[in-house]
């Protein structure tokens, strides 16, 4: 008996379980090919709020948001919305003075090619509460409370008046500058550069990284800082007068980077 050529070994039909096989795996690689697509399709439209607003707390997904302090005594919100398969949708209440945001839609197939991207120009004295899975936030001149958090992505703050801030990403920096008194100022990063950087002396600052470097720059004119600087496998170096006595704080922290405290 002869063994088959190569040619009629590959016209032999496969079984009926390694077709069903192929077949699903075929389906499954269509599926994550779709699920990577960059976003096919782009929309933009905005929005002016006339009703009093003292609070913005907004959830998106693959999307930035930017909040630009203004003049003016209303909110104007720009959007940007991206997608593949459906449109997104904002879902926007305002009550009792508190504007609340999601994005509605990007499920299923293509969902990581879908988000919206947000906008503000805003009343400086706004409070912010927000956050993106997968996208830069930035602040431009704010003046209030503010508590922000990215998974994947970088946080600037320039020229921050605000007191009291909470900035936190997954995988990014973070980078803050304060132009005008502190009270509270925690910066945390999981996988990236901390920096911050203060025109006026704080009152309590905590920079921390779990893997990346972290620097703060602090005022020069001799003002004492309790500071607690360290890493964990790098150098912690501090430039700064210190004292333990000292009511103004310091906590500059990494496990897997340098820290450093100075001046300009």
């Amino acid at each position: 008996m002869t063994s088959p050529t190569p040619e009629r070994f590959l016209r032999r039909p496969l079984p009926r379980a390694a077709a069903a096989f192929t077949a699903a795996a075929g389906l499954l690689l269509a599926v994550a090919a779709c699920d990577h697509d960059e976003p096919s399709e782009n929309a933009n439209d905005e929005t002016v709020f006339s009703e009093p607003i003292e609070r913005i707390e907004i959830e998106t997904r693959n999307g930035h948001l930017e909040f630009i302090a203004s003049d003016s005594d209303q909110v104007k919100l720009s959007r940007e919305f991206q997608w593949s398969n459906e449109k997104p949708a904002s879902a926007e209440v305002i009550d009792d003075g508190v504007l609340r945001i999601e994005v509605a839609g990007c499920t299923g197939i293509g969902s990581r090619a879908c988000g919206i991207s947000y906008t503000f120009e805003l009343p400086a004295d706004i409070e912010l509460v927000a956050s993106t899975t997968a996208g830069n936030i930035r602040t431009v001149g704010m003046n209030s409370e503010q508590e922000l958090h990215t998974d994947a992505g970088n946080i600037d703050g320039l020229g921050v008046i605000s007191s009291t801030v909470d900035v936190s990403t997954y995988a990014g920096n973070a980078n803050m500058h304060f132009v005008d008194e502190t009270d509270d100022v925690s910066v945390h990063s999981r996988a990236g550069n901390v920096e911050v950087r203060f025109s006026v002396p704080p009152n309590d600052v905590s920079a921390r990284s779990d893997a990346g470097n972290v620097t703060v720059v602090l005022p020069e004119g001799g003002t004492m800082y309790d500071v607690d600087a360290k890493s964990n496998t790098h150098s912690a170096e501090v430039h700064v007068v210190e004292s333990d006595e000292a009511e103004r704080k310091i906590n500059a922290q990494t496990r897997a980077g340098n820290v450093l405290v100075d001046y300009p």
